[in-house]
């Protein structure tokens, strides 16, 4: 079951799933939590339309902002791309600090999301929630204790396998985890993971969608 289950999200991901954004090339993505460092209280951390002083204003962060998700930053690692006010601007890493531990194979917490149809997940502290009831794949919320999450053995850091098992009769999950800009097609956001996922249970079905590591 679970062999044929991985091949079939292995069909899936050969086609497009969710639209990458599309930005400057020589970006690094690594998305990661960060704290605005080194600005005086009196002042805030701009953040602009592009990678560059240069570029318009289009936000801006308190002095003592905590876990701003950085999803890529340019090729120099002077500029980091960030989401504000329900679009994406880039910021200055010379203010920013790393915060919190680095993906273990998933970021801790993780939260994932799919739009038309809708459903999220979120991975933290061991155990996975879904909400699958927008699809009407249950009555609410459904909580996996414990799920399984493993990088290739032979490929590095390109995916990281999941499988979110039920004793029950609730939904069942498998599928992939990678790193790359995503976007959920409802907003101006990018964000830097990607989800696909088999759902199994009531039927058979494939979703896609986009992950933060923030949980704001």
């Amino acid at each position: 079951m679970l062999k044929s289950l991985c091949l079939a999200v292995t069909l899936a991901l050969a086609g497009p799933a969710v639209a990458q954004t599309d930005l400057p090339g020589n970006l690094k993505i690594e998305p990661a939590l960060y704290d605005v460092v080194g600005v005086s209280a009196s002042d805030r951390l701009n953040v602009r339309t592009g990678p560059g002083a240069k570029f318009r204003r289009v936000g801006s962060f308190a002095h003592n902002q905590i876990n701003i998700e950085v999803v890529a930053t340019t090729a120099d690692g002077r500029w980091g791309m960030v989401n504000t006010d329900g679009t994406n601007g880039w910021a200055s890493m010379r203010f920013l600090a790393r915060a919190g531990a680095p993906a273990d194979p998933l970021p801790d917490p993780l939260s994932c999301y799919g739009t038309e149809p809708f459903w999220s997940v979120t991975f933290t502290g061991g155990e996975a929630v879904a909400d699958w009831s927008p699809m009407g794949l249950s009555d609410g919320p459904v909580t996996y204790p414990r799920y399984w999450s493993a990088l290739p053995s032979n490929r590095g850091n390109t995916a990281v396998a999941i499988q979110l098992p039920r004793a029950d009769d609730a939904i069942r999950a498998v599928g992939f985890v990678r790193m790359a800009l995503c976007s959920d097609g409802m907003s101006d956001q990018s964000f830097g993971y990607m989800i696909d996922l088999i759902l199994s249970g009531d039927g058979r079905q494939v979703v896609s969608g986009c992950c933060s590591v923030s949980l704001n």
